[in-house]
């Protein structure tokens, strides 16, 4: 979670929601990408395996954008909680959780199949290994997105804490 995420309204122009997703996704964007070029690259190395390669991108695409999503919003609710610190921790992890599942859970479920396929098929499709997973990867993304972005803004109230929003998003 990022200052952008809070200066987000109702109010917001679409240029300026736009800047404020650029800096809510893109640093999940780039670890996620890191990940998936080296899990996929290690396993395709180790196996010789396009599909056991799309497995681990996937997997491994996961690992990286969700850790670093988890870990930034972790940050931010255990910040914003004016619990002591022990239930701090509990509730954090509820409200991470919640956070977590609300934002990306249904961009998730759209995407899984369709990265994994992609990962899969482009490679043989464009005969280059390299180019196949990142043309993949970009079009899974957008898929990604355009879901996850429906979905922070659905429910911006319950992902971005209460004492962090502007005065006017109640």
């Amino acid at each position: 979670m990022t200052k952008s995420d809070v200066e987000l309204d109702g109010r917001s122009t679409p240029p300026r929601r736009m800047v404020a997703w650029l800096r809510r996704y893109l640093p999940l964007e780039v670890a996620g990408t890191a990940a998936t070029l080296l899990g996929a690259y290690l396993t395709y190395r180790q196996t010789g395996s396009l599909a056991a390669a799309a497995i681990a991108g996937t997997v491994a695409e996961s690992v990286g954008y969700y850790g670093l999503a988890a870990t930034r919003s972790w940050i931010t609710w255990h910040r914003a909680s004016p619990r002591p610190a022990r239930r701090r921790r509990l509730a954090t992890f509820w409200l991470v959780s919640r956070a977590t599942v609300l934002e990306f859970g249904p961009a998730e479920i759209a995407d899984v199949g369709a990265r994994t396929v992609l990962l899969y098929l482009l490679p043989s499709v464009l005969n280059n290994t390299t180019a196949g997973w990142l043309v993949g990867k970009l079009l899974a993304d957008v898929v990604f997105y355009t879901v996850a972005i429906l979905s922070f803004e659905r429910h911006r109230k319950l992902i971005v804490p209460v004492r962090l929003r502007p005065q006017g998003d109640s």
